[in-house]
């Protein structure tokens, strides 16, 4: 309901802090990782504002730009943002890995 009720208006990042909170603990940083995601809703922007909170935003930044990119990010971006990784190659190749795994799991 809190996350509606933001989504409804502008608010400033203190009252979104103070509304969904940017602490360490789930219930404190899961709600603002994905209103992060849902005002901005493009991989970078959901990251850039979920770095200018304050408190745990490093965690928070990390879940709200991986919802983004599950959820929204193509190739074009994909490149992008997994060029500017440490280890991109590794992770990508841990994410053909897991991928290759859920398709025998499925098929």
């Amino acid at each position: 309901r809190n996350i509606i009720k933001l989504l409804d208006r502008n608010p400033s990042h203190r009252e979104v802090v103070k509304t969904l909170g940017n602490g360490v603990a789930a219930y404190n940083s899961v709600p603002t990782a994905i209103y992060s995601y849902l005002t901005n809703q493009e991989p970078m922007q959901t990251i850039q504002y979920a770095a200018r909170l304050d408190g745990d935003r490093d965690t928070i930044a990390c879940m709200a730009g991986a919802i983004a990119g599950a959820h929204k990010t193509h190739k074009s971006h994909e490149k992008e943002i997994l060029g500017r990784l440490e280890k991109s190659k590794y992770i990508q190749e841990l994410a053909d890995r897991l991928w290759r795994l859920h398709s025998r799991i499925h098929a």
